[in-house]
């Protein structure tokens, strides 16, 4: 519980102390000269002065009294000085607003001070600290008393009374009450420490505010020559600590405490159980119930009090959910019951109140539980988190017929899964009553429930019925049951019940009721009789064949190559056998003993039988002989051209048809792929290639070789090259060969005759193909290179206009240069300017004589002139 005892004051003056924040209630007004020097330290507690000389401090509340109304104001009083004190502090009533102040030190901060007006109209109550007599002030109230003064009066209306009963001094540095009491409409009362100093009787509202009840309220104080630090705080004096209500609280929750009261706070926690111990709201987070004291103390300056809170901490209840069937699956379409315990009250997520719901849905459900039994209403949620479980499929698969011993799968696409268990009902007959399908062997007709579980919640059954039908019952007898290898007996069946209509299977082939058999050694047979309805029923017979004599050809099947053949020696365990005989006897040595030498002419299957007279049993036994005779066709001996490729295609027959091959040559000259049957060669000499062919089945081979003459045909032409004026006509004529053809066939009178005539204008390159009797081409070039320079060979250099000059036309692709000599071989002009013509002067530009001149050009950079040509030499006549 909260032990304190709070007085009762003016409720408006109580609700806004503690329910504003202090910042927010007060007012420190602007002054000059001196400056306001009072602080606010928060919590409603002010620094008017400090150990300065001359300083004035003033503070008012922003929320105004109401005079009609009583108020009962408290306030703590802390003063620290010198012995001589310094002027005082004041408790003022006034209504001139939150600006107001008073002129300055010595006069408190409110009261008038000579010339200097003091708060007007205002009710004073003075704590005075030094008399202020002299410099024109008349406030001579002695130190360390109280006074009452109105209207900034320094003389007392009430009072100056000893502020302390013992008369001790108030500037000590200890914590004074100062109560103010106001009963409407003319009583006020100051008590300090509890001790009535005075009462005055004045009708405030009329007398002092000119009947305006509201007023302000607050503090005012001063220094002189002196200082004194006094601090005054608007709390309740001697029990303003407040550690908060006593709280019930959860186990697992956090409470912040709020205390409040004053400046400096100190929470005893020996157990350090707060977040804090020097702070007005630590944090508790309890580990444990129970009831926990936290006492308080708070400090206001010199002034302090303690208090105490309780804390009960209560455990929360354990919610839990619990389901209608112990688990938490829920078969689709299912209802499943969820019940809740722990707690009173119940708050589901569906949303619902009573402890127990229904639910049809898979999901989450969640529940807070809460104990309304104590104050905290501590609560716990839980949640249960419902999975849907999907019903199965039971398929035990269609009905079905079976036969008496035949097995059969039972069981169709039923649910798979890990949660998934399988039960067959009845269990006889089946391999395994716990799987899907099992194997089932029922002796008589039977109908099998297949129940699909899933996961223990839902289920589902399926039943399938299988007809068991009876079997043929089958007996066989040889007859006779002895015989010798060749021989034959007959195997006689007896089938009795099943759905007739029987038919008939024997291991040796047969279909009918009885089965004629001929077996070499003793042997065993199997009947199936299978009836209408699918059944079968089998039997067994054994003939026996005598066996004290055997021929076992022990040389195996094999063959000869090209008429090659095979001894056939020791090879027989004769036993009894006295007479012996080949079939057929085409190629054998002998036919009437077993060890001959056997050439087969084609490939032969050769049987030796043999008889033992006193048995009066024969035996055979075959060796396959193959007679492989490995023929080739191929290529005679050949010519042909250089240049030219001949294949080669080897057509083996006679052998197993698979066949590989070696080419070899007697020259350089190679085969395109030496191991194939048709192969590719361009031969360049002449010369022999042989092949060798091998049967890969027999190992037979042959081989046959090829000779190939090259033939080479020359042809000639010509010129072979020839420098000609365009248009000039030049004869052709090409030799070696039979026929010709010559290319290009432009400006050329006959491109297939061995002489043409070709008239080219440029230089041309001439190619002439010839053809032989065999086939052989050869091939001529002839070059035809045309002059590209067109030279006068007379000019007459006499300025009639008419040939005046020589003029060198050329036609060709490069720079050429130009010489002039005389008939002495003197050069008399020279240029390289293609554009130039030699006009019949020296290089002096003097005229040269008539007669016969000598023109060289030399051509630089034309490839089409061959080299022999790059300098040409032409005759000039000059004539005037």
């Amino acid at each position: 519980m909260n032990t304190k005892i709070v007085r009762r004051i003016l409720p408006a003056i109580f609700a806004l102390l503690l329910s504003a924040p202090l910042s927010a209630q007060w007012t420190i007004p602007v002054a000059t000269s001196p400056a306001n020097s009072a602080v606010d330290l928060g919590n409603g507690c002010f620094q008017m002065t400090s150990n300065l000389t001359s300083q004035r401090g003033v503070v008012w509340n922003n929320t105004q009294l109401n005079l009609n109304n009583p108020f009962d104001i408290t306030l703590t009083v802390t003063m620290t000085g010198n012995q001589f004190g310094a002027d005082g502090l004041a408790f003022i009533l006034q209504n001139s607003g939150l600006a107001t102040f008073g002129p300055g030190a010595r006069s408190l901060g409110y009261l008038t001070d000579g010339m200097l007006t003091g708060i007007s109209p205002s009710i004073g109550v003075e704590m005075d600290l030094r008399p202020n007599g002299g410099f024109g002030n008349d406030n001579v109230i002695p130190q360390d008393h109280v006074a009452l003064h109105e209207n900034g009066n320094p003389t007392a209306i009430s009072g100056p009374v000893q502020a302390l009963l013992n008369g001790g001094d108030i500037s000590t540095g200890v914590c004074h009450e100062l109560r103010i009491l106001w009963t409407p409409p003319t009583t006020m009362t100051v008590q300090v420490d509890g001790n009535t100093l005075f009462t005055r009787t004045n009708n405030l509202v009329t007398n002092i505010f000119g009947g305006n009840p509201n007023v302000f309220w607050g503090f005012a104080g001063s220094t002189g020559g002196s200082v004194t630090n006094m601090v005054i705080c608007a709390n309740a004096a001697a029990d303003f600590a407040d550690a908060g209500p006593d709280t019930t609280i959860c186990l697992g929750s956090t409470l912040q405490l709020q205390a409040s009261g004053g400046l400096d706070y100190a929470w005893t926690d020996p157990l350090t159980l707060l977040s804090a111990n020097n702070i007005a709201d630590p944090t508790f987070t309890p580990a444990i119930p129970g009831i926990f004291p936290f006492p308080l103390t708070v400090t206001n300056n010199a002034c302090s009090d303690t208090n105490i809170v309780l804390v009960t901490v209560t455990p929360p209840p354990t919610a839990a959910i619990s389901t209608s069937t112990g688990d938490t699956l829920l078969c689709t379409g299912d209802t499943l019951l969820l019940t809740a315990s722990g707690g009173g009250d119940y708050a589901w997520s569906t949303p619902a109140s009573t402890a127990t719901i229904s639910v049809t849905n898979p999901g989450t459900y969640t529940v807070t539980v809460t104990d309304n039994s104590t104050p905290a209403a501590c609560a716990d949620t839980t949640a249960v988190t419902i999975l849907g479980v999907t019903p199965p499929v039971a398929d035990a698969g269609a009905n079905d017929t079976i036969c008496v011993g035949d097995t059969i799968t039972v069981g169709g696409v039923s649910s798979t899964g890990p949660n998934i268990v399988y039960t067959w009902t009845p269990t006889a007959g089946l391999s395994n009553p716990s799987i899907a399908q099992p194997q089932a062997f029922p002796t008589a007709t039977t109908t099998y429930t297949l129940t699909v579980d899933s996961a223990g919640v839902c289920s589902a059954t399926d039943d399938i019925t299988i007809t068991v039908q009876d079997t043929p019952l089958v007996s066989v007898t040889p007859v006779p049951d002895s015989i010798c290898a060749g021989q034959s007996a007959v195997l006689t069946s007896s089938v009795s019940g099943g759905a007739g209509g029987y038919l008939y299977a024997w291991s040796s082939g047969g279909t009918g009721s009885n089965e004629p058999v001929s077996p070499l050694t003793t042997t065993s047979y199997a009947l199936t009789v299978t009836d209408a309805n699918g059944c079968a029923g089998e039997a067994f017979a054994t003939v026996i064949v005598s066996a004290q004599d055997s021929i076992d050809i022990t040389v195996p099947d094999t063959f000869t190559c090209n008429g090659g053949s095979i001894d056939i020696t020791n090879t027989f365990d004769t036993g009894g056998i006295d007479t012996w005989q080949w079939s057929p006897t085409t190629g054998v040595s002998n036919p009437s003993d077993p060890n001959s030498t056997i050439t087969p002419p084609t490939s032969t299957t050769y049987f030796l039988s043999g008889l033992n007279s006193q048995t009066g049993c024969g035996y055979t036994d075959s060796i396959q002989i193959d007679a492989f005779d490995l023929v080739v066709n191929y290529w005679t001996d050949s010519t042909v051209c250089l240049g030219d490729t001949i294949e080669f295609d080897i057509q083996p027959s006679g052998g197993s048809g698979n066949y590989s091959y070696l080419w070899l040559s007697t020259t350089s000259d190679t085969v395109v792929n030496d191991t194939a049957g048709t192969t590719l060669v361009g031969p360049t000499v002449d010369g022999m290639f042989t092949v060798l062919v091998t049967d890969n089945v027999s190992g037979c081979n042959t081989q046959f070789s090829i000779n190939l003459e090259v033939t080479q045909l020359d042809v000639m032409a010509f010129p072979q090259s020839e420098l000609i004026n365009p248009g000039q006509r030049v004869e052709l004529l090409a030799t070696g060969a039979i026929t010709y053809v010559c290319s290009p066939d432009t400006l050329i009178d006959c491109s297939t005759c061995p002489d043409p005539v070709v008239k080219p204008n440029e230089s041309t390159n001439y190619t002439v193909v010839g053809t032989d009797t065999n086939g052989c081409r050869g091939t001529a070039t002839v070059v035809i290179s045309v002059d590209s320079f067109l030279v006068p060979n007379v000019f007459t250099p006499n300025n009639d206009g008419i040939n005046d000059v020589l003029l060198l036309n050329y036609y060709g692709e490069g720079d050429y240069e130009i010489a002039v000599f005389d008939r002495w071989g003197k050069q008399i002009y020279s240029t390289t300017d293609t554009d130039g013509a030699w006009n019949g002067r020296n290089n002096n530009g003097e005229e040269v004589p008539e007669g016969v001149y000598y023109l060289v050009v030399r051509v630089v950079g034309d490839f089409a002139i061959p080299d022999k040509d790059k300098q040409r030499v032409f005759n000039v006549t000059l004539m005037r």
